[in-house]
């Protein structure tokens, strides 16, 4: 992550520095009286600039905080979901369960029209042998009846 950050800011720095010269030499060095401290003096245009930027920056680094930790969480979550799919994976293997997932995980797409009418026409095709079966019960036992009387 730290890489990345540092890596982000060099390349933004690059592309910065002339914006940075052009205020730099807006500054004029201030002679003082008492010595110590140097000060410059700069026109209220490039100072609102330069205010104007700082409160950008400011504004920024906070919400590259803000976005470093939702990234870091987000990738500490990516990283326990993995974990978890891999013992997935093992406890999968070591019962020898990989084709009957692999059928579950089939069965929960999406049939396409076609499958659909498939299916319907199975089910109806099972409930005609049915009934046929049920219907030649019935004849056997009136033909018995019949028999016995």
């Amino acid at each position: 992550m730290h890489d990345l950050r540092a890596t982000t800011l060099k390349n933004i720095s690059k592309e910065v520095d002339a914006e940075t010269k052009k205020i730099k030499s807006a500054a004029i060095p201030v002679n003082h009286l008492f010595g110590g401290e140097e000060y410059v003096k700069v026109k209220k245009n490039d100072w609102n600039k330069i205010m104007d930027a700082f409160s950008r920056a400011v504004s920024r680094n906070y919400l590259l905080e803000k976005y470093e930790k939702k990234i870091f969480a987000l990738e500490k979550k990516i990283a326990t979901l993995t974990g978890q799919i891999e013992k997935l994976k093992q406890f999968v293997a070591s019962r020898e369960l990989g084709e009957a997932f692999v059928e579950f995980v089939k069965s929960l797409a999406p049939k396409s029209f076609k499958q659909k009418l498939e299916e319907k026409k199975a089910d109806v095709a099972e409930q005609n042998r049915q009934r046929k079966i049920t219907q030649q019960e019935m004849l056997d036992k009136k033909k018995k009846l019949q028999q016995e009387m």
